[in-house]
């Protein structure tokens, strides 16, 4: 058997070697932090998470305002209806619904990670800088604007175990999109902030890949 050496390969062959190592390298290798979603399951449902990773990678395709738009749009509750399926029992749906916002939780905090672990600041105002410290604090300010707000729509319903099924249901929904909508515009704010181009990924650095 010859063996295969600079010595005895032409450029063309060593070229066509290195391109062949490039595409059998694992795809993981390949991806971006918001494209390695964990699997996220309980009970014996599971929702699609990269499916909806993909979903939002396509929608932010698309000009930033309307990216964001379009990912609220087409994105929140298609992966909790498909983890349900048939099944509209309280069970079946506060479960899905409730992976559905774990998923948009993991893609918030990846988001904000990225945004704090930035070259550049998060965004500068005529005061200064408005970086980390701020950015963890608008987070915490959020997540008590979500669950006051949300319990909020709810109050008509009751309250503990008076409230029932569909208050029950109404409030978890709310959580989930309200989480889908902020977790998206922060990651408008990161493609503008790290100037990504339409239709590429986010990489580690705060940079973009096809």
């Amino acid at each position: 058997m010859c063996e295969l050496t600079k010595d005895n390969l032409g450029t063309k062959q060593i070229l066509a070697l290195k391109v062949i190592a490039l595409v059998v390298l694992p795809s993981s290798l390949m991806a971006g932090p918001l494209e390695e979603p964990p699997e996220i399951s309980l009970n014996g449902f599971n929702i699609d998470a990269r499916a909806m990773s993909d979903c939002v990678h396509n929608a932010f395709a698309l000009p930033q305002v309307e990216g964001r738009t379009s990912a609220l749009e087409t994105c929140p509750g298609k992966a909790q209806a498909d983890c349900h399926g048939d099944r509209i029992d309280r069970v079946a749906l506060m479960t899905c619904v409730s992976l559905e916002t774990e998923y948009w939780e993991w893609r918030m905090d990846v988001v904000v990670d990225l945004l704090s672990n930035a070259d550049t600041n998060f965004f500068t105002t005529e005061a200064g800088n408005l970086s980390e410290p701020l950015l963890a604090s608008t987070v915490a300010s959020w997540q008590k604007f979500r669950d006051v707000k949300c319990e909020y729509q709810t109050a008509h319903y009751g309250q503990g175990a008076s409230r029932g099924r569909e208050g029950d249901i109404v409030e978890i929904y709310c959580r989930a999109f309200e989480t889908a909508r902020f977790a998206s515009d922060l990651e408008g704010r990161l493609r503008a902030r790290c100037e990504i181009p339409l239709g590429s990924y986010v990489n580690y650095n705060c940079g973009a890949f096809e």
